[in-house]
């Protein structure tokens, strides 16, 4: 134990200290022993640690083995970025800022003193052109038929009961089949005038810039047969047929302006004739004709050389004329 007063070791039986002189009781004994033990507690230990440097070492090393990845993870995350955006602006420098500088810069509209953008004018619709209307001149050319509409018209309105009594010989041939009421073998029979609906259309029949008029009998399918067809000089009008319906003849208005006359004799003779109109009258073109199986045939130029059958089978399947009809009842005159 220790002195209390000099602090000089002491053995634990003595009751007086060797240096000092000072009393050493059991109290004093017991406290030094307590602090000796205190002091003894407090002491750093000797004892080794578990393991060793070596697993210390080692446990350090495995510490930072684990901490490697997330580094690495960081470099690759770093180096894609940066990767990325030296690409965008290759890309915006390269492609996307030039095409800008060639666009031509928006001008602003002006603003006015009240510092208010003014508005940009409405562009107009474009106007649609509107239909030719018939022309004066057309109009005259219509109206020199006029006369003969109104006759054709008045007599439909009667039932035709006077029209073998008219001045016009296609209308007056038209009263003749009306007033037999019957088949009689000619161009055109009573059934197709009365299943048909007469009408009238204006047309250039050989294409020498004057109108004239066609009068035909038009069935439900568009299909027509002609029963009068006049034309004018500009002064008179004249008529094509002069009352041919009343034969074994058929007409029709072809579509290159032309009119074709078909007649019969019999089943063995076919005659197919072919008019332009000039001057208000009939002027043969071309023809060709079936005799007892044998074909011949003629043209207005003598220049040109064709095999008669051949010239027939073109005249028989000549495309017919589509022409705008209007009903006959309806008609109103022009002037």
């Amino acid at each position: 134990m220790y002195c209390k007063q000099c602090g000089k070791q002491i053995s634990d039986d003595v009751k007086f200290c060797p240096r000092c002189g000072a009393a050493v009781g059991v109290g004093t004994n017991e406290a030094n022993a307590t602090s000796r033990a205190q002091i003894t507690s407090d002491a750093p230990s000797t004892t080794p640690m578990s393991g060793g440097i070596a697993e210390q070492v080692n446990s350090s090393k495995q510490h930072s083995r684990r901490r490697m990845p997330m580094v690495l993870i960081i470099i690759l995350v770093t180096l894609a970025l940066a990767s990325a955006a030296f690409a965008a602006v290759y890309i915006y420098t390269t492609y996307i800022a030039p095409a800008q500088e060639e666009q031509p810069a928006q001008v602003e509209p002006e603003a006015d003193e009240n510092n208010e953008t003014a508005e940009e004018p409405e562009e107009e619709p474009a106007e649609e052109p509107e239909e030719p209307d018939t022309t004066s001149e057309e109009r005259e050319q219509r109206a020199v038929y006029d006369g003969i509409l109104n006759e054709y018209r008045d007599s439909q309105a009667q039932g035709w009961s006077n029209a073998s009594e008219s001045s016009l010989s296609d209308l007056s041939s038209l009263g003749l089949i009306v007033d037999l009421q019957q088949d009689m073998n000619t161009g055109l029979s009573y059934d197709t005038l009365e299943s048909g609906t007469v009408s009238y259309a204006y047309t250039d029949l050989g294409n020498d810039g004057v109108l004239d008029l066609v009068i035909g009998v038009v069935q439900d399918d568009g299909n027509y047969q002609v029963i009068g067809l006049f034309s004018t000089d500009g002064t008179t009008t004249t008529s094509l047929m002069n009352g041919d319906i009343t034969a074994r003849s058929w007409w029709y208005v072809l579509d290159d302006g032309t009119i074709l006359n078909s007649q019969t004799s019999g089943a063995s003779s076919q005659n197919l004739l072919v008019y332009t109109v000039m001057n208000g009258q009939l002027t043969p073109d071309r023809s060709a004709y079936l005799q007892d199986g044998k074909f011949l045939s003629w043209n207005s130029d003598p220049s040109v050389q064709e095999d008669p059958q051949t010239a027939y089978q073109e005249i028989e399947n000549a495309p017919r004329a589509t022409l705008d009809w209007q009903p006959l009842d309806e008609f109103e005159p022009e002037a």
